[in-house]
């Protein structure tokens, strides 16, 4: 499935450039996700793009967050959040997007929280959790992921 892979988690092409060349009248600094023309992709060929509930197991939403159950659970309760705006993938978010990584953890984790399970436990998290990515953001770094 190497075509669903690279147009949902990643790409070849440098992200910089690609991020760098949007002319969406932002003045020079990157805009924020879903604004750039890394975020333009054909909603056909995005899985996350389209949620329903015939196709997902939605546990919560709202006008901006959609929360679902993972198809292949690595946990008890492994979920997922996705915001409504489409974000090409984890490596194209930059520093303008912490807030919205800040806000996708805390309007939803105590919404849809259980009790604590006795299993290994990473939280909310893509490749890094919410902690490490905003870090890397507010630093002006990237999130960047790797095979497993």
């Amino acid at each position: 499935m190497p075509s669903l892979f690279n147009s949902c988690f990643g790409r070849k092409e440098d992200p910089q450039s690609e991020l760098l060349s949007s002319t969406d009248g932002y003045s020079g600094s990157m805009p924020p996700a879903g604004k750039r023309k890394v975020d333009d992709v054909n909603p056909a060929k995005c899985i996350f793009c389209n949620v329903s509930r015939d196709r997902f197991n939605i546990v919560l939403e709202d006008d901006k967050y959609i929360c679902f159950s993972d198809r292949s659970p690595a946990a008890a309760v492994h979920l997922l959040v996705i915001p409504r705006t489409h974000i090409a993938n984890v490596q194209s978010l930059t520093s303008r997007d912490t807030q919205l990584v800040r806000e996708m953890q805390a309007s939803l984790k105590y919404r849809i929280a259980k009790p604590s399970s006795p299993d290994y436990y990473k939280g909310w998290s893509w490749f890094a959790e919410w902690k490490q990515t905003c870090a890397l953001l507010d630093a002006g770094r990237k999130v960047k992921v790797s095979s497993c």
